[in-house]
């Protein structure tokens, strides 16, 4: 038996919606591309490039993807990161 004002459920995480190593580990840089219809070009085994779909740059080469490390890098103005990073930075409307 618990004792009175301790935690029933094992689990430390109240919601398991928001398991985010789970979400870390099963989601992929490259299903964040494909969810959002981006379409970038292979320039080695685990690296893409293209146009930044953050803020829409004009340099065709300013945002590198690598899919190995599930990171994104955007050499003009973004800044890289995460998936979490790039959901975030996506959901942010660029001037």
């Amino acid at each position: 038996m618990a004792p009175i004002g301790a935690n029933p459920n094992p689990n430390p995480n109240p919601n398991p919606y928001l398991d985010i190593e789970k979400i870390r580990t099963e989601i992929t840089m490259a299903h964040i591309l494909d969810y959002y219809e981006i379409e970038l070009t292979r320039i080695s085994q685990n690296h893409l490039a293209g146009c930044c779909p953050i803020h829409r740059g004009d340099n065709s080469n300013a945002f590198h993807v690598d899919l190995e490390k599930n990171l994104f890098h955007c050499f003009t103005r973004c800044g890289g990161g995460s998936i979490f990073d790039f959901v975030m930075k996506k959901a942010v409307t660029f001037v």
